[in-house]
């Protein structure tokens, strides 16, 4: 039977999705390896509307017991983001989801991480998937939640987000949000699934063609004109934009693992944001 969702909330109170941990960190600083701002192209109006301006940020991210290698050609997805799979590949099960809530611009830099195992229910996870993100069939059995209990906790901190006006940030979004909801159907909650609609339809993804097409002109990085050759992975993306930090050195190193790529999500956005300003503000005094 599909669980009543939470009713609406005035306000978003962070320690409400905190714990645990809740972790006292500093936003680390673009890189240095970014050229001055002059050197910048700024970005299009487009780029700035799809960055956009909320401070409550919710990044996510989830790892399946399976996957197909490569890019499929680029369409629109479900939930109107740039998009590389196939339906097919919104078949895969969710076998681990991580998500992480900050204030993008705020004087107490207070972050949550949350990250549950999935119980495999009536399917294995591959050795191909293990060898990417190190999670096994019978481990996720012994130390994994059921898929129901996983989604309920992760939809009511999402839609606490959604109505104190944040939003998602995921590389990819429109296939981490198809996994999510294909299993929301399978675990017939429509009305979460109704509302997930609405939130991932309003989230930012950082993959986006547009934006990446950009932060590659900022880097003056050579590339063939072609849709594949104008996205980079999330690592990628990240080295480009922060260096010597420890934290992110810290984050790469557990790649793969939904907490720690929800955070770097967040952390992504954040300095395409800055990078932006800077443009924008070196453009307007030329």
């Amino acid at each position: 039977m599909e669980s009543t969702p939470h009713p609406k909330r005035k306000s978003f109170e962070l320690a409400s999705c905190s714990r645990p941990p809740t972790i006292a960190v500093k936003t680390p600083r673009v890189s240095a390896l970014i050229p001055n701002s002059e050197a910048v192209p700024p970005p299009s109006d487009e780029v700035v509307f799809k960055l956009g301006t909320a401070n409550l940020l919710m990044g996510f991210d989830i790892e399946t017991n399976d996957f197909v290698d490569g890019r499929k050609p680029y369409c629109v997805g479900r939930f109107g983001h740039g998009c590389w799979c196939h339906h097919d590949d919104l078949q895969f099960r969710l076998v681990q989801l991580g998500w992480f809530t900050c204030f993008a611009e705020s004087d107490i830099d207070v972050k949550a991480r949350k990250e549950r195992l999935v119980i495999p229910d009536g399917y294995d996870i591959s050795q191909k998937a293990t060898n990417k993100h190190g999670i096994t069939t019978e481990h996720a059995a012994i130390r994994g939640l059921s898929l129901p209990q996983v989604l309920e906790e992760f939809m009511s901190a999402a839609w606490s987000v959604h109505e104190a006006g944040g939003v998602l940030v995921s590389h990819h979004l429109d296939f981490d949000s198809g996994i999510i909801d294909e299993e929301l159907k399978r675990c017939h909650l429509e009305t979460w699934r109704t509302r997930w609609q609405t939130i991932a339809s309003h989230g930012i993804c950082t993959l986006d063609l547009d934006t990446q097409e950009w932060l590659q002109r900022a880097f003056g990085k050579p590339h063939t004109a072609g849709e594949k050759t104008l996205v980079m992975s999330l690592k990628d993306s990240i080295q480009l934009l922060y260096a010597n930090d420890a934290n992110v050195r810290s984050l790469l190193q557990k790649a793969h693992t939904a907490a720690a790529d929800a955070e770097l999500h967040v952390m992504l956005l954040h300095a395409l944001r800055g990078l932006a300003k800077r443009a924008i503000s070196s453009s307007a005094r030329l």
